[in-house]
């Protein structure tokens, strides 16, 4: 092989692409074992359960045929003394013809002393509870205080994997209920037949669920290692011939030929990138909600075909409407997949519950309950990111009763509020919270701001493309963007964002902005009234 042929085979990225291949194939193979290392959890996780349920109904049964009996005697011991909760009952106590002593045991005191009496390895645990208990030992630990609560909502069982002494458990929990036979030792407490008087609890360690889990895994390990490796020789293989086919094949390209290539490249990465910016535009609201007294209007202009920004508009409720737009560091394909799943985490906090905020949707909270420094916070533990890209944010939320929008800056430009007239502006340069993916700001302290709008006044959001529009070495800067959005107070929304856009490419001498531009404005109109 001649060093021309190397050096023009070095030219045609062939190992790159063998690499990325090897790792798509790795990426595969190792998401194919996750899922079977998930599915096989969740069987294991399954079995334990089944036997969590298997035993308290076996624990039921016994329970009920014990309480048919009105209860059954057993010699009196250290481990089994008189029950003092049976003292009333005339009988409690009885003596055999041989002078044997007894004691009467109720349903609940057989199946403790079961349990109290299981070995330490037996792996089972067993617990009778309440939230009005007659023993102290028969209080509820914080799970099964839960539980209690739960069933009083009409829940028909509890189960979950929690932690008890350092060791997994299968925790399981059905309410007990009222029955005749109860009210022997509980009618004092006020319980009627039907009433739940507590539940009964069984504990399955899922320690040898474990072991048997990593045991069926270590065959699954082998085999997929197995099937990784072959896969790997296999992309070297071919690598190897593809290798030897291109230099085979050098001496027939045309420079014509290779200019076709690259143009049939570009037009299928251009479809490609204009399918993703139809997707991405897809995040955005095709138009701006109804809101008697209030518009909101906005342009979206990526500086290539996809871009970093995003904004978009939530109900709330009946009165309240979350609004927000976001700018992540850099643009294309890798800021705007960063972007839209900030977004999506976003978009769905306004309808589903989350970690750290509350258990609730936003639109449940109430105002004294809404905490958007915890907002922020939560995108930081969902996104703990690098130091090559990180996200900016304005979050806000408007209340159309009294016309007010709180609102949070993480790292992002400082909104502008236009006050009617054009006669007043407020910038808002205060600091905000740090940014968004931006590596251990996680309880920050929140800033949150509010401010109150009236009739004729503007709200704007805006990302830094269009403040850092250049001509020269000189940038279109706040005080020029401020100026503007001034200027074009008395135009309809739609076009004073159209304006502002215009205004500072005239100024850049360019249509083409460096970096993502996006505005987005709520105004309050003059004709309406705040309901």
């Amino acid at each position: 092989m001649n060093e021309h042929l190397k050096n023009r085979y070095q030219s045609l990225h062939v190992k790159p692409y063998a690499l990325l291949l090897g790792a798509v194939w790795s990426v595969v193979v190792l998401i194919s074992l996750g899922w079977n290392i998930y599915q096989l959890r969740n069987s294991y996780t399954q079995m334990a359960l089944m036997e969590a349920v298997g035993s308290f109904n076996t624990n039921l049964f016994l329970q009920q045929w014990i309480s048919r009996q009105g209860g059954i005697y057993a010699p009196v011991s250290k481990k089994i003394a008189p029950n003092p909760y049976l003292a009333h009952i005339a009988e409690r106590d009885i003596e055999t013809p041989s002078g044997r002593a007894l004691t009467l045991m109720n349903a609940y005191y057989v199946i403790r002393q079961v349990y109290e009496n299981l070995p330490v390895d037996a792996g089972i645990q067993g617990h009778f509870t309440s939230l009005k208990p007659i023993r102290p030992q028969n209080r509820p630990d914080p799970w099964e205080t839960a539980a209690l609560h739960a069933f009083e909502n009409q829940v028909p069982e509890a189960h979950s994997i929690e932690n008890r002494d350092g060791h997994p458990y299968m925790r399981f929990m059905r309410p007990m209920i009222v029955t005749e036979q109860c009210l022997k030792c509980h009618a004092e407490q006020g319980y009627q037949p039907g009433q739940i008087r507590g539940g009964l609890g069984v504990s399955i360690s899922m320690s040898p669920f474990w072991t048997r889990m990593w045991s069926d895994l270590i065959p699954q390990f082998a085999g997929y290692g197995l099937i990784w490796c072959l896969g790997m020789a296999g992309i070297a293989a071919g690598a190897r011939g593809l290798k030897i086919r291109i230099l085979e094949r050098e001496k027939m390209w045309k420079t014509i030929q290779e200019s076709e290539e690259l143009k049939l490249a570009n037009d299928s990465m251009r479809q490609s990138l204009i399918a993703a910016a139809q997707v991405q535009r897809g995040f955005i609201p095709e138009k701006p909600p109804a809101i008697p007294g209030f518009r909101f209007e906005w342009l979206f202009k990526p500086s290539e075909y996809i871009g970093g920004d995003l904004l978009n508009i939530h109900p709330l409720g009946a009165h309240r409407w979350a609004f927000y737009i976001l700018d992540v560091s850099g643009h294309g394909v890798p800021a705007a997949l960063l972007s839209v799943s900030i977004s999506h985490i976003l978009d769905q906090l306004t309808i589903a519950p989350a970690e750290g905020m509350g258990n609730s949707r936003l639109g449940a909270l109430t105002e004294e309950e809404l905490d958007l420094g915890s907002l922020v916070q939560h995108l930081n533990q969902r996104f703990p990111g690098d130091k090559m890209m990180f996200c900016t944010l304005v979050f806000a939320i408007l209340d159309t009763r009294d016309a007010s929008v709180t609102w949070i800056r993480a790292g992002h430009e400082p909104p502008l509020l236009v006050k009617r007239g054009g006669l007043e502006m407020s910038y808002f340069h205060e600091p905000g919270v740090p940014f968004i993916n931006a590596f251990g700001f996680a309880g920050h302290p929140q800033q949150t701001k509010k401010l109150f709008l009236e009739p004729g006044d503007r709200f704007i959001l805006f990302s830094d493309g269009i403040i850092e529009a250049r001509r020269g070495h000189q940038e279109f800067g706040y005080d020029r963007f401020a100026e503007i959005t001034r200027e074009t107070l008395p135009f309809p929304a739609g076009t004073a964002l159209q304006t502002m856009v215009q205004r500072a490419s005239e100024w850049a001498g360019s249509s083409e902005f460096v970096d993502d531009v996006t505005l987005l404005v709520l105004e309050r109109t003059r004709d309406e009234t705040v309901n």
